[in-house]
């Protein structure tokens, strides 16, 4: 694995420290059940999408296994249910596909709306005073 390690990120992963980081990585998992063959095909997986996401750095590797133990999962069935719900494409607007486009108001139709009973008020005030001139008279 630390080869695999070099060989992705080019750096010297025979560091003391970072061996020890690996190793408790590892134990994070075999601590949880999961057999050491398994954990270290998972921080195999975790490479593995590092480097498809350049990320070119232990920190990196360490961020996504974090967020996986984050998570409680244990084994590579899980994580990898997980990783393809992630990377799913998401739907922002419900059940549409794209947001749902708006319908301008026609003013000239409104307009034309508040004219017309505008002119039936006007000629309703015009009958009441007419009917009020006829009786004076």
């Amino acid at each position: 694995m630390i080869a695999q390690f070099q060989q992705n990120f080019g750096i010297n992963s025979t560091k003391p420290l970072m061996q020890e980081d690996l190793r408790y990585t590892l134990e994070d998992f075999t601590s949880q059940g999961t057999s050491y063959s398994d954990a270290v095909e998972i921080i195999k997986y975790a490479l593995t999408i590092a480097v498809a996401h350049q990320g070119s750095s232990w920190s990196y590797v360490k961020g996504i296994i974090k967020t996986w133990l984050g998570n409680s999962l244990f084994d590579m069935a899980h994580i990898k249910d997980y990783q393809e719900r992630r990377n799913k494409p998401k739907q922002k607007y419900g059940r549409y596909s794209q947001k749902p486009k708006e319908t301008g108001t026609d003013w000239s139709q409104v307009k034309a709306k508040k004219m017309s009973n505008n002119s039936n008020e006007l000629q309703e005030r015009l009958a009441k005073i007419r009917g009020k001139q006829d009786a004076a008279n």
